[in-house]
């Protein structure tokens, strides 16, 4: 009986008839393997080109500026047609800390120890939480 059985299996299997067993068709796609040079399972591809064009951040004609000790968190436009730009950095000596606020002033026409430009369009805000220090600058030019 058991010649037989094999036999039987064995002429199954020769003409391909898998009755018994899922064809791929049949079968649940399976997941792709996860790429081995990947740190994460949860990589996505988040250029630019993924966004939709609402999300793009619009940054062609804006000018960026670095300050060294200083983290620029946002520049973004205003209602009026100028920017706002948000500063932070981290509170170390006095000394520090006021070429920091110089070196970000700079770029504004505010004179030292004002806190307005002459004419009046741009002004700053400084506050302090903990041993971060931010600068809000309103009404700069592009």
């Amino acid at each position: 009986m058991e010649k037989k059985s094999f036999v039987i299996l064995t002429e199954l299997l020769q003409q391909g008839n898998t009755t018994n067993n899922p064809t791929s068709a049949d079968r649940p796609p399976e997941a792709p393997a996860p790429d081995q040079n990947s740190d994460s399972e949860f990589d996505t591809d988040l250029s630019d080109s993924s966004l939709d064009d609402e999300m793009q951040p619009d940054t062609n004609n804006m000018t960026r500026r670095t300050v060294k000790g200083a983290h620029l968190v946002y520049k973004k436009p205003s209602d009026d047609g100028s920017f706002e730009e948000l500063w932070i950095y981290s509170l170390s000596n006095l000394k520090d800390d006021m070429k920091i606020l110089k070196a970000i002033l700079a770029g504004t026409d505010i004179p030292d120890g004002k806190l307005t430009s002459d004419d009046g369009q741009q002004s700053y805000n400084i506050w302090t939480a903990g041993n971060a220090q931010m600068v809000c600058i309103e009404g700069l030019p592009n």
